[in-house]
């Protein structure tokens, strides 16, 4: 039986070569992009892109592209535009530090979206995926830590049988 954080200590497939990281990753300690290699662990974040998301337009959402990535690299820059990412951003960055984590992976923001790297990028999203420590999955759009209200109660109707 193989112990179960051996998966953890070892990402290298034997014969294959050595994983390469994201280019981009968000340090949530410090609220920046940070220029990864797969030297850091990481978590990714898989979730599907809304045309509107918090009441932000998919226009003003904030992404990385090429104008504005001198900008993304300085401290809080995330911190400060929290109004421009969605709701399971905001988590994601939030549940990866409150886990001890300092790295996160979120395709808006760690793919440049109008660059000459960008086809590449995402054509390689499955060894981004596959390289990361956790991947989150959110298939909701509010986010990952949505207030569905409280619970009602609910009565369990059980029957047994003898054989």
């Amino acid at each position: 039986m193989i112990p179960a954080n051996h998966c953890l200590k070892t990402q290298h497939v034997p014969g294959s070569d050595q994983p390469k990281g994201p280019a981009w990753l968000i340090d949530v300690k410090e609220g920046c992009l940070f220029q990864g290699n797969h030297q850091h662990r990481y978590i990714a974040l898989s979730y599907t892109w809304h045309d509107s998301a918090n009441g932000i337009d998919r226009v003003n959402q904030l992404k990385l592209l090429t104008s504005n990535m001198s900008s993304m690299l300085a401290p809080n820059v995330l911190k400060r535009n929290t109004s421009q990412l969605p709701a399971v951003i905001q988590h994601a960055i939030e549940l990866t530090g409150n886990i001890g984590e300092r790295y996160l992976w979120v395709g808006r923001l760690c793919i440049v979206q109008d660059g000459p790297q960008n086809q590449f990028e995402c054509m390689r999203m499955d060894e981004i995926y596959s390289g990361a420590y956790v991947t989150i999955v959110a298939a909701a759009e509010g986010g990952l830590f949505r207030n569905y209200g409280k619970s009602s109660k609910r009565s369990v109707n059980k029957t047994s049988h003898k054989y």
